[in-house]
Order: C-alpha cells, then structure tokens, then sequence
C-alpha cells in the first residue's frame, strides 16, 4: 500500500458503530479486510457519553448557552493563525472535557516579545535606534532576517535579576507577531554580542531560546495540567477552520484573557457531579503485541528481521484512576475462539493489522498510551509493511523556524497521516520501563502475567498457522488473553502507584505539561517556576546560559564519621534539620536579586540601616565573598527564592495536617477491611466494627467509634468503595505534598547547576557553608549537654541520651537481675529516648531561633534506632521504634 492510499484510508469517516450493533459488542468478532471503516468498534464519544453520569446533557447546554467550558489539558502544540496574511502565534491545547469526550482549544491574543536592558543613563530614542540598526541588517544562522515593519516595541520598568537593585530599570520590550520572528531576533543578537565588547552588547531577558509555550504558561499562568476554565469562546462551526481536528468532537476558539485555571473546585461541585471532578476522564490506552520469527522457535523475534511479524495486537481502554477496562480490544491475524471480554478482529496481512490498529486509535482518540513491549515494531527501529502512518514526529525534533529548523530537547512521538496535509500527533505520554511487570506487579500486590512460557506461545501459534492442530482457535484464545492481560497490568501498575496524579501535581506547580512532567529533569521545572513568580514581581532574567562556566568545587556538606559498629546499649535517635538547604535559604534570603557583590555597595548599604548577611568561602582554592540583604522577617523584603519557598512549605504543612487526619481514618478503616476480607464478606459490617472496638483502649476506641460508626449500617461492598474513595483521596493528597517535596529540595541544586539560567556561585557556596556551620553548632549545643553524636551528615546528628536520662531503669533492670525483665527494659529505655529527644528538639529549635533571628531553621526527629549497626558514610541498618 502506497503513502497515498494510506492518507486516503485514514482521511475518511470516524469508525461508525451502527445501534443495532451496539449491544453486540463484547464477544464479537470482526472480519477486517481492508475497508476504510471499522463498524462495531465504539469511537471515544460513544464511551463517553454511555459512561457520562448525565454530564454531556450539562456540556451541551452550556455550550448552546455559551457558557463557561471545563477541561482538563493533556497535550500542547504551538501554530500560527494568519491575520492579513501576517502568521501570528496561537497555542493549542489538546483537552479532555468534563464528559471524557476530547477538544482542542485554540488560544489566541498571546504577546510574542522579548526584553532588552536600557544601559543607566542611556536616551531611550538613541539606544532603539541602535538596536533597530542592529536588528534591521543582521541576519541569524540560516540567513533569516526580521521584517522590521512588523516589529513593536515598548518601554517598561523591571527589577533585573542579577544584584541588589532599590528601583526598578529601564527595558526596551520588542514585541514581534510570532516566534518564528522572535527567535530570529534573538539570534541576531546573540551574534552581535559575540562579536562586539563587554560595554556594547545587548543584556536580554524573558529569552527562552527552545519552546516558546513554557514562558508564556509561566507568565499568563496557564494550566498546562489543572483544570481550565474558558469563557467567550467561538465554537465549531463559528471557530477557524485550521483549529479543528478529526479526532477532536468540539474545538473552541479563544482569547488569552478569556481562559483561566480553577485554583477552587469546589466552585464546579454544584454543576458537576464530584467524582468526575476529583477523577477527571482523561482516557488511557494500553497495548502489548506478540511476535514471531519463521526462522525458528528459538529466534527471539526482532524487529529489524524481514522474517519476523507481530501476529497479535492487544488493547484495553481506561479512564485515567479505573484500572478497570472500559474496552479491550484483540487484533489478530488467526482465527481464535470468541471471548465475552474483548472484541476480535481478524486480519489476513500485515498492511491490514497497521490499518486496523490504526482505526482502532483513531476512534479512541486517548491522551495517555502505555505500552508494554513493542519491541520497536511501531514508532521504534523497525518499519514493517512500510508503515509510513506511523512516523517518529520531527515536530518537535526539529521544529519549524522560518526556512530553518530549531532543535528542541527530548520529544518523540508517533504520527499518524490523515491525508497529504495533515498528520495527526498522538496526544499520548508513552512511559518506558525496563524492569519486568511481574516483578513491579508483585512488588505491589498485584496480579502477575498469565502463565504462558513464550516457547508455548510460538509453538501454539506456528500450530495455527501450519493448521496442525486440531485445538489451534483455543490456544489462540489463551494467546490473546496472555497478551491482553499484560496489557491490563499496564494499567494497573499506574494506578497502584499513582503514577499520572503524581506527574500531574508536579506539572501543575510549574506551569508544565505532563510531557514534560515525565521527560524533562527537575531543573527545568524549577526555572519555569521561579520564572512564574518572578513575572509577577516584575523581575526579569535571561533563560541563556553563561558560556562562563566555574569549574571546581565550593565547600559541600559536613560529616561527623561513624562509629562503626553495632550500637545496642543505647538507643540511637536521628535529629534532622527540617529542609535545611531551603531553610537556609529563606534564613539569609538568598536570592539573586537580593546579592550585593562589592564592599563598597555593601558598605553603602550598611550605612542605610539594611542588614546584611556575609557570605565567605573558598572555591578552586580562591576567595568568594558577597553579601545578601535580610529580609528581617519583613514580607516585602523577601527574596523571590525565599517567598516561592516559604509559599510551598506552608501548602506542605497544611496537606501534612490534612494527610495526618486522612490517615488516622484510613487505618481505622484498614482494621475492619482486614477483618472483613479474612471473612470474605459473610459478616455483617456492623459486627466486625463492634468486633474490632472491644478490643482497643478506651482513648483509641473513642476515636475509631468517631470513623466507623457511620458504616454500621453499610453493606459489604458500600464499605470497600468507601474505602477505596478514602485511599484515592489519601494518594492524591501524598501526590501533591510529594510534588512539593521534590521542588523544595532542588532549589539549591538550581543554584549550583552551571547549565541553569538561574545558577548563581555565592548563593550554591553560601547554602552549604552555613549548612556546615548550622550542624557543626548544634553538634557543640548538644554535646554540651552529654549528648553523645554517633554519626552525622549534612543535616542529621545521630544521637545518644546521657547515662543520667537511663539511671532509674538501669537500677530496676540491674543486668538481669532486678525486677524487670530485659524486654521491660529495652522498652522503657526507648519510651525514656522518645522524650527525651523530644525536649532537645524543641530545645535546639530555640537555639536556632535566636542564633539566626528567624524561624525557618527548626529540627525533627521520627524514629529511635535500636539496636543500630553504623558501617560507614550513609551506611547504617537498625531497628526504628515509632510512637
């Protein structure tokens, strides 16, 4: 089949299952002999409007009544929409609604420029002269040039980034109508800067230099992975042609200022069922295929070998948080036996697997596709049967930039060609493994693959085809089912670990996408953040990278060595600075913008009442030395760093508190659950509530009555969907305060990271130094009061409680020989450590207090360790003891 007649193929109808088909659907088997169609097959809107729980009705009237849509973002693209012939930048957002069906929404009105620092005392007329003159003869790399007649600018005022700065500076805004423009602009420059002395060049800022859509997410904070909100929109037929997608059932048209994120869902919980808020419909598909080599059953087959071909294809069709399938799907080129669970569908070739799977994904349309092996049959190293519909995206590789191409970081996926001008991208994140999922399945609960050894599936498989046995259709079945359950326990997997809520929650503190989520390190993620806060503060900052790079070491963490050995006359205790990087941090406020590099600026500074933290250490052998303004525990005196950490600790420590309570009701719950799953669901819920109550304490009874009396009257299978929505809730909630956790802790790392925009000398050697001072004081604090130090690292001391905290029990015990036994013993000496520790940390909280005039330093501790067996740096096993 040719390229042509496989646009052609792909460029008709969305499948059409006729009604009277409908019911017939499971169990049924389709003969697939080419066509343009697959009747049978439901298409995405079919399961959504089945599975809508009344929404589509709500969706339809707010779109007649034009009122405000909600939708869920998967996926972006960047594009042009021409205005008078003139390409201007729109982005589009690949959605899924409140019903589950898919949209694209197309925003448009969105500022395409960047900034130029005014020198001090320049004439702004004079130095926009200069750089129009600059602009108006340069050429970029390629040969491109900047249309001047369709450049804008405008001068605005902003705190830069780099120094301590009282007011604000002057800018030169150049505003251009797409990026194709601005990226252009921005490389002129950049030559000139080569070329011309330090005076002379051009300081940028808001430069992003590689995908344009993370600066304007970061500075119209568009929620590339929350729920939206759009409002004054063109719809359908009233939108642009181009912002319509066959495989998107609604496309919305959109200003800039008419789209916003929902920060508050309790707002859409009077219009929208709650479940499909807390759980919104974003469809997953997952596949596995089965291969095989005619050479032999010993050749694993490989993807590059004409002589191997993938005889099966297995599919399953999932909401986003249901690891239970809406649909599953079976392509396969034999015959086999029918199976109420999936539908079949027979091929006779190669060309017509392709054609089939790809009519299976283009009615699905799904957001997210996990694949369990490919083996590079499809979107990999092979190219079987010519399969030019299925292409490695070049979109994104090289994506387009006048006559050029710009390289982007890290992009691949798999289009598929709807006709000659038209490809669709797949909006899927496909997640890569390497480790065995029956081990990942095992490791959390789950089911392992169904028991086929893969020299039985060749053998069943070479039978059917060879037609030498006499029970082919069923060993075929138990293929399709060996296939389809490895599908299955793809998406199991990412449910038991909550794998998309957790790159979610990570995209949506960044202004990110869930692509970039999963493919982009943290580093990025913190700068497009920083650079979201930063925006609103009106500081502006270059995303280039210093060709100026250090190269050495500054000071690192402190380290108290071990002492080896088992430790099992004392019980061990871990006192641990709580974030102590990030805690440093908002301490000293250190930011950028917040430094003060020369002693006379400092000095200057001084003599202006401004206090001032001095940082010192040596890197390469060579002084450093700078200064930060303290924000004397005043909020408009904190620094960009600080005030971005200070806002996540608070959400962390109030998701903390929300988790604590969760997790109190959760166990009280898992009690019962226990009871009842030995029990099988024979007893009444409400006698293995009263079961469980008589044998706790009076307190602890007090507080599971509280939980579980209002399941008494509940069934057996009310009481485990309760308590599967408490553990949703309870994962969700982990999901954000881990995602929290994670930007918290890389912050300094930023600071450290000559690649980074935001890598700052002073600031990485200022965190670690005073983190070295930080512990080396509370080591002396401690010590003072006989505490004894086992082992300490960066931010924990290993402790031990003097001799006099132990004297009482010591004599009950009397080495045996006293009234209490050696359990007794070890039991009260741990009590006795737990509250002990617990006076020292609040003790050094104090300390910390008054040394650094601030809060943000304070110490915690979880657990005792005992017996403990220390073997070197960061090298200990014990026993931890909990409340």
């Amino acid at each position: 089949m040719t390229h042509s007649e496989l646009s052609e193929f792909l460029d008709g109808p969305a499948p059409f299952c006729p009604e009277a088909e409908k019911d017939k659907i499971e169990g049924q088997v389709i003969l697939y002999s080419g066509e343009n169609y697959l009747n049978g097959i439901p298409t995405r809107d079919d399961i959504a409007v089945k599975n809508d729980e009344g929404v589509t009705a709500i969706l339809e009237d707010a779109i007649s009544k034009h009122q405000g849509i909600l939708f869920m973002p998967v996926d972006i693209e960047e594009a042009k929409e021409y205005i008078n012939q003139i390409p201007h930048y729109v982005l589009r957002l690949y959605v899924s609604l409140i019903s589950g069906q898919k949209a694209v929404v197309t925003i448009t009105g969105i500022k395409v420029f960047f900034n130029i620092r005014v020198p001090d005392n320049a004439s702004i007329p004079k130095f926009w002269s200069k750089v129009k003159g600059i602009l108006s003869i340069g050429e970029n790399s390629r040969g491109g040039t900047v249309n001047m007649n369709l450049i804008r600018m405008e001068c605005i005022k902003a705190y830069p980034i780099c120094s301590y700065h009282a007011k604000k500076k002057l800018y030169l805004r150049i505003i251009t109508p797409n990026k194709d423009q601005r990226f252009t602009a921005l490389d002129i420059i950049s030559s000139y800067n080569s070329k011309a002395d330090q005076e002379s060049r051009l300081e940028t800022a808001s430069d992003d230099s590689s995908t344009y859509y993370h600066k304007v997410a970061r500075e119209y904070r568009i929620p590339l992975s929350r729920w939206g909100l759009i409002s004054d929109y063109k719809y359908n037929f009233s939108a642009p042609y181009y912002t319509k997608s066959q495989l998107c059932l609604h496309a919305f048209y959109v200003h800039i200022n008419n789209f916003r994120s929902v920060d508050n869902l309790e707002s859409l919980y009077k219009t929208y069922p709650l479940s499909l808020i807390i759980r919104d419909r974003t469809l997953v598909l997952t596949w596995d295929i089965e291969a095989y080599d005619s050479c032999g059953l010993g050749k694993l087959p490989e993807a590059k070998d004409d002589t191997a071909q993938v005889f099966t294809i297995c599919m399953t069709i999932h909401w986003k948080d249901d690891p239970a399938p809406l649909k599953q799907i079976c392509l396969v080129d034999m015959e086999t036996k029918p199976d109420p669970q999936w539908v079949t569908i027979i091929y006779r070739n190669q060309t017509n697997q392709l054609k089939s799977f790809a009519l299976c994904w283009k009615a699905f349309a799904p957001d997210i596709q996990f694949g369990f092996n490919d083996l590079g049959y499809f979107g990999g190293m092979g190219e079987p049967s010519s399969s030019s519909f299925f292409q490695r995206n070049s979109r994104w590789r090289n994506s387009q930039r006048g006559s050029g191409h710009r390289k982007t970081i890290g992009r691949d996926s798999i289009n598929i060609k709807i006709d000659p001008r038209l490809s669709f991208e797949s909006s899927f994140l496909k997640l890569p493994g390497c480790v065995p999922i029956d081990v990942c399945a095992k490791k959390c609960g789950l089911n392992g693959k169904a028991d086929m050894p893969i020299s039985s599936l060749w053998k069943y498989y070479s039978e059917a085809k060879n037609r030498t046995s006499g029970s082919f259709t069923k060993n075929m079945h138990d293929i399709v089912n060996y296939c389809i359950i490895d599908a299955l326990r793809c998406q199991e997997l990412m449910v038991k670990c909550n794998i998309i809520n957790d790159y979610r929650e990570v995209a949506s503190i960044a202004y990110i996408s869930l692509f970039d989520s999963h493919y982009y390190a943290i580093g990025m993620k913190v700068c497009n953040l920083l650079g979201a806060e930063a925006w609103t503060q009106d500081i502006l900052f270059s995303m280039r990278i210093s060709n100026q790079k250090e190269s050495g070491k500054y000071p690192g963490a402190y380290v108290f060595p071990p002492e080896k050995g088992l430790e099992n006359k004392l019980p061990v205790t871990g006192l641990d600075f709580a974030f102590l990087y990030p805690s440093i941090i908002m301490t000293y406020n250190l930011s950028p913008e917040k430094m003060v590099s020369t002693l006379l600026e400092a000095d200057k500074l001084k003599r202006e009442n401004k206090v001032l933290h001095s940082i010192k250490f040596k890197c390469n052998g060579n002084p450093v030395q700078a200064w930060t303004v303290r924000h004397k525990n005043k909020s408009d005196q904190k620094g960009l760093f600080p005030k971005i950490l200070e806002n996540l600790l608070n959400v962390r420590n109030e998701i903390k508190a929300q988790l604590k309570a969760l997790r109190k009701k959760k166990n009280h719950i898992e009690e019962v659950k226990s009871k009842m799953d030995r029990a099988s669901g024979f007893l009444l819920v409400a006698s293995i509530i009263e079961d469980v109550l008589s044998t706790v304490d009076k307190k602890k009874h007090a507080e599971m009555a509280d939980t579980l009396n209002s399941f008494i009257g509940s069934s057996y299978d009310d009481f485990r969907k309760e308590y599967s929505s408490i553990c949703f809730d309870y994962n969700s909630l982990n999901s954000k305060q881990k995602a929290v956790k994670l930007y918290m802790n890389s912050f300094y790392s930023e600071t450290g990271n000559s690649n980074s925009p935001f890598y700052k000398l002073e600031i990485a050697g200022s965190v670690t130094s005073a983190g070295q001072e930080n512990i080396k004081s509370v080591a002396e604090y401690v010590r003072k009061k006989d505490f004894g130090i086992k082992y300490g690292d960066t931010d924990s001391l290993y402790l031990t409680c003097p001799d006099s905290c132990y004297e009482k029990c010591d004599l009950a015990y009397n080495d045996g020989r006293g009234a209490t036994s050696k359990v007794e013993y070890w039991t009260k000496m741990v009590t006795i450590t737990m509250s002990v520790m617990e006076k020292l940390r609040n003790e050094v909280s104090s300390f910390l207090r008054l040394k650094t005039r601030s809060d943000y330093l304070k110490m915690a501790y979880e657990e005792v360790l005992f017996p403990v067996v220390f073997t070197g740096k960061k090298k200990y096993f014990s026993t931890p003891m909990k409340k």
